[in-house]
């Protein structure tokens, strides 16, 4: 499931692989609602996903700042246009664009909510990438 070599991975691949870890995350919960699986199996194979998630996004990142293939950041940028003009004029979603989008809601209060974004370690190159476009 998991690439050994981590160094290799292009952006289709880092999707790929977090798109299929995030569907076993949801299936794993399926199972534990479902009462498959005991609190503490979920638990800990939700950390064992969770860790491996974290741990190629942050090849996704190195990508983004400039120390993987330029290539690459090139798809990445392809792929954030796709994103933004896909979303952009968007009124209402559906549970698949929210969860696409979203990586958790934290509810705090009725008065307190704060949403954590899958993209939230691009969204700086996000905000120049619609400004560079708004300047063209």
């Amino acid at each position: 499931m998991f690439r050994e070599n981590k160094a290799e991975m292009t952006m289709s691949d880092i999707s790929t692989e977090i798109s299929k870890l995030l569907q076993s995350k949801m299936g794993l919960y399926e199972r534990y609602r479902d009462n498959s699986i005991s609190k503490e199996e979920y638990l800990l194979r939700k950390r064992q996903l969770t860790i491996q998630i974290e741990e190629i996004e942050a090849r996704k990142v190195k990508i983004v700042n400039g120390i993987g293939n330029k290539e690459e950041q090139v798809k990445l940028e392809e792929r954030l246009a796709q994103i933004i003009k896909e979303y952009k004029d968007k009124e209402e979603f559906a549970y698949e664009d929210i969860f696409q989008l979203v990586s958790k809601v934290i509810v705090r209060s009725e008065q307190d909510v704060s949403v954590v974004w899958r993209f939230k370690d691009i969204t700086e190159d996000i905000m120049r990438y619609m400004l560079q476009q708004m300047a063209s």
